[in-house]
């Protein structure tokens, strides 16, 4: 297979390339199991968990955009 590099996408818009990102980013989050996380940042996550005042209001990116497009 050939390797994909930045000047494959030159014709396109700027529009069609963040499509592409978005579409690339939500093909990740969806087997989120299979990114690695450092330890590092599981701790600071942890740390900034404790200091929400609401933690369990947590939403979402896939609710937040869904919410901002309706």
């Amino acid at each position: 297979m050939k390797p994909i590099v930045a000047s494959d996408f030159a014709g396109l818009t700027v529009q069609q390339r963040i499509r592409l990102v978005e579409e690339i980013w939500d093909s990740i989050a969806e087997n989120p199991e299979s990114v690695v996380v450092p330890d590092w940042h599981r701790q600071e996550l942890e740390k900034r968990l404790e200091i929400s005042p609401d933690a369990e209001q947590v939403v979402s990116w896939k609710e937040v955009k869904k919410g901002i497009l309706e």
